[in-house]
């Protein structure tokens, strides 16, 4: 799937995804900077997200399709930096990563 697919999918479904609570609040911290959690992200994608093949969804242009294997290595640069979305393929469920650090997982109704 090109970028501007994945990303203009991930805007029409973003609305129709619920988040629950977990303690009360439905982020999850994951660091910032020189101190992120990368196992605490690993664990969280391999639970929530069962496909092997995911979609990022960050900009229009620079959305992209990438293996479950690889999707530390690929999201890194932007964690804790940018604002973006983590779709499995069939764009079921999703991880929202926040720039402050924070993440939510969601499920589409």
């Amino acid at each position: 799937m090109n970028s501007r697919l994945i990303y203009i999918s991930n805007e029409k479904l973003k609305p129709l995804v619920s988040w629950p609570l977990l303690n009360d609040s439905e982020w999850i911290y994951f660091g910032v900077g020189n101190e992120l959690y990368l196992e605490l992200i690993r664990q969280t994608i391999e639970r929530h997200l069962h496909e092997e093949t995911l979609y990022v969804s960050w900009m229009r242009d620079q959305s992209f399709e990438c293996s479950k294997a690889e999707i530390i290595n690929s999201i890194k640069p932007l964690l804790g930096i940018e604002d973006f979305t983590i779709w499995d393929k069939s764009f079921k469920s999703v991880i929202e990563f926040n720039k402050i650090g924070v993440l939510r997982c969601g499920k589409k109704t």
